[in-house]
């Protein structure tokens, strides 16, 4: 019995690595042969078996989840928050019960940029219009990150 090792002298067993996709993801109890994962950004089932799937389809999700890169992109930029809002829709079953669903805008700085020069031009408005404080407040109002190019900016992009 002396030549029998002790379980304290042996180093611990190394325990499983733990993915970081997982913060992204909660696992769903219930069928233990088919088991799912719902995405913390967009509500989406993903299979997540040890042995079918692991977590090469929770990292393809990821990849493709919309508002991951979302909350990816502001993330990069350094905006601490998320604008939010909510849509209203009409309930399937056709009743007078509505249903929200929460929307996280995109925001592009050359979009907005393209629906300005295009409003300009289509409305005919004088380019003065991005220095007056009224227009600025208004715009600030819709979305404070949008920095108002100047006149002469506006002029440069159209011709």
């Amino acid at each position: 019995m002396a030549d029998v090792p002790i379980e304290h002298d042996q180093p611990p067993r190394p325990s499983k690595k733990w993915s970081s996709t997982w913060e992204h993801f909660s696992k769903i109890l219930g069928d233990p042969v088919n088991l799912q994962a719902i995405c913390h950004h967009c509500g989406q089932l993903c299979g997540c078996h040890s042995k079918k799937q692991g977590t090469s389809l929770l990292i393809a999700h990821l990849n493709g989840c919309q508002r991951y890169k979302t909350v990816k992109e502001l993330a990069a930029t350094g905006i601490d928050q998320t604008k939010l809002s909510y849509e209203t829709q009409m309930a399937i079953d056709g009743g007078r019960s509505h249903v929200k669903k929460l929307i996280i805008p995109q925001y592009s700085e050359n979009m907005l940029r393209e629906l300005l020069t295009e409003m300009i031009i289509t409305d005919e408005i004088p380019f003065t219009i991005v220095d007056k404080k009224s227009f600025n407040k208004f715009v600030r109002t819709l979305e404070p990150r949008f920095p108002m190019p100047s006149q002469y900016t506006v002029i440069c992009e159209i011709v």
